[in-house]
């Protein structure tokens, strides 16, 4: 779960990653991953709760742990780094 309330959004490599998706999906996939940033890792019961149904290219985007959770891994990647950066900055 993020306590920051921003992650690093790279425009170019949102719009190519998403070039597949219908203005429909790429609304819902940057809804789930807002969410995700906040709350952490999802069910598929709270997604499909968030923004209805989910397709098939939008699964694409996710995967799934050991639990049933679901999480994308860049999204993970990019807030560890950022996470990783704060730290350096902060003067203890």
């Amino acid at each position: 779960m993020a306590s920051d309330p921003a992650f690093l959004f790279y425009s170019q490599d949102f719009f190519l990653g998403t070039s597949t998706l219908t203005f429909e999906d790429r609304g819902k996939f940057i809804t789930i991953l807002c969410v995700m940033h906040q709350k952490g890792r999802l069910t598929e019961e709270t997604i499909s709760f968030i923004v209805g149904n989910i397709s098939f290219n939008l699964k694409s985007k996710f995967s799934i742990d050991e639990n049933g959770l679901w999480f994308n891994k860049r999204l993970e990647i990019e807030t560890e780094k950022r996470n990783k950066f704060t730290e350096s900055r902060c003067i203890v």
